[in-house]
Formats: structure tokens, sequence, C-alpha cells
């Protein structure tokens, strides 16, 4: 499936169109899943969905995640997804944006930071 999806993408980007993928999982970092006109997300912007928060609740943290993704054409579930993965080490759970909120800001900052920086295996 994702074979497909990215022939389908590089397909409507040597056309001339936008594109946005989200595929799963990654090979060598979490910002594989989230991909803008054939480039990863930047791990400023991964990081940066967050630092800039300054209100520090689930419904925030939603709203904040859904703007970003809306940013890059993806829908929440798609943009939540590397998120979770980098925060918990899983690709399912617990309610994400109850468990960022109480994992903290400095926790839940340095999580993704440190999925940006390690190498997937």
């Amino acid at each position: 499936k994702t074979s497909t999806a990215r022939m389908i993408e590089s397909l409507l980007r040597a056309r001339g169109l936008r594109t946005g993928l989200f595929t799963s999982p990654h090979l060598t970092s979490i910002r594989e899943r989230i991909v803008v006109d054939g480039q990863p997300v930047s791990a400023e912007t991964f990081v940066a969905a967050y630092e800039e928060l300054a209100d520090w609740e689930p419904g925030a943290l939603k709203s904040r995640l859904q703007e970003i993704g809306a940013a890059h054409g993806l829908k929440l579930a798609a943009a939540q997804a590397p998120v979770r993965v980098a925060v918990t080490g899983r690709s399912v759970g617990l309610p994400l944006f109850e468990s960022l909120y109480l994992l903290g800001k400095p926790a839940t900052l340095e999580r993704l930071r440190a999925a940006l920086t390690r190498k997937e295996t």
C-alpha cells in the first residue's frame, strides 16, 4: 500500500500538483510519515506544533494539531498518528490529547525531539 501511495504521489507531483502523503510505518525517521510536496515535514514544524502553545489543555492541544494538519492537507487522524508514536511509542492507545496533558509540556516536547533525532530500526 505504501509503495502504491508513493507512486501516485510522485505522478501527481510530476503533473505539477501539490501533494500531501501520510504513510506508516516509517523506515528511519518518524518525519517520513508526513510528506508534503515530496519532502518530509521538517523537524521544526513537527515540534513547533506544540512548542508555541501557551494553553496546555486537551482541547487546545487538539485544536493546534488540527491547524497544523490542515495546513499540510491532513485530517486529524493522520496528523496525530506520528505524534502518538513519537510520544507514546505506540500507534494506538489512550486518548492522545489527554495523555499529552497528563505527561506535561516539557516531557512531551522532549519525547518529540528525541523521536526526531533517533534513528528508528
